[in-house]
């Protein structure tokens, strides 16, 4: 896995929510994706982060990662 570079997104009214760029998946070159992660709390990432940044952003923050995805028209 590269490194990744995160900005905050917006507040959805329950978490902050800090995405990264979107990039063309490859199984589908008219879908994108994106990996985002989600805090109640306000975090502070550093940029780029690694997967061993994630972990411990996991390890020490009340955090929900996911992987949003969209077609491109």
């Amino acid at each position: 896995m590269q490194n990744m570079y995160f900005s905050f997104e917006r507040h959805d009214g329950l978490a902050h929510l800090y995405a990264t760029q979107w990039r063309i998946t490859t199984l589908d070159h008219r879908s994108e994706m994106r990996l985002v992660i989600k805090s109640v709390e306000p975090l502070t990432l550093m940029s780029p982060m690694n997967p061993s940044d994630l972990t411990q952003i996991r390890q020490q923050h009340d955090v929900t990662f996911c992987t949003e995805y969209r077609t491109i028209r």
